[in-house]
């Protein structure tokens, strides 16, 4: 009997004590974590957003030219012409300054004065290289461009056969020399361009080239200098298309 009242008693004091033994609370921390709910990444995109839009930059193409030369002696052609145009990949849409430079080429006949009258010499050949200023104005597809360039021409003369055939049958002998110097250039530039696409553009420019080589002559040893009026207003259309 002891023995049970015994064994009773042991079981109400650890029973007691078990419900008086207070539950271990969470702390702060892992209170806010267990709230954290797990961060999902999104998986990377494979699309790109489409950017700004690239263009070629070298192009070629081809135009036709016309050429006005104003001063005495001189003649006009109208031939095709070899164009090219090296521009950024994407557009600026700002109006600015920018520099320019022109390796130019043109060409007319001249005339120089024998006896009484004027004849026909030779093809006067000018190749400017020049340097200077753009002031650019991009509207939409459209860009206007306005700018002044001086340089330095490289000249040459072809004498033609009817005019050394006439000399050499005038004075008796075939001692003739024909040429200009190298001279000073400059001109004034006026630009229109169209973007058609990222590839094809048309181009329309005018330039009036100041000019003025001076002429060497010599016939039978007698040498004569001169300057003649090379100046010329050149335009050209035309359509280039762009190779990369």
């Amino acid at each position: 009997m002891r023995q049970a009242l015994l064994v009773l008693g042991l079981i109400c004091v650890a029973t007691t004590t078990f419900a008086q033994t207070p539950t271990p609370v969470a702390s702060t921390a892992q209170t806010e974590a267990a709230k954290v709910e797990p961060v999902v990444t999104p998986a990377a995109t494979t699309q790109s957003e489409p950017g700004v839009p690239t263009r070629t930059r070298a192009l070629v193409g081809i135009a036709l030219k016309n050429t006005l030369t104003p001063g005495d002696r001189v003649g006009n052609s109208i031939k095709p012409s070899f164009i090219w145009k090296w521009r950024s990949k994407t557009a600026d849409t700002r109006d600015r300054f920018a520099f320019a430079y022109g390796l130019n080429s043109y060409g007319t006949e001249f005339s120089t004065p024998f006896g009484s009258q004027d004849l026909p010499t030779g093809d006067l050949r000018l190749r400017p290289v020049m340097v200077g200023a753009d002031y650019k104005m991009p509207r939409g597809k459209w860009q206007y461009s306005v700018g002044l360039q001086a340089g330095w021409a490289i000249n040459s003369i072809e004498d033609t056969d009817f005019y050394r055939n006439l000399v050499r049958d005038a004075t008796g002998n075939d001692d003739l020399y024909v040429d200009a110097r190298n001279s000073f250039v400059w001109a004034p530039k006026a630009k229109a361009s169209y973007d058609i696409n990222r590839r094809f553009m048309l181009q329309f420019d005018g330039a009036y080239f100041v000019a003025n080589p001076e002429l060497i002559r010599r016939i039978g040893g007698v040498e004569s200098r001169s300057s003649i009026k090379a100046d010329a207003l050149i335009v050209k259309a035309g359509i280039l298309f762009g190779i990369f």
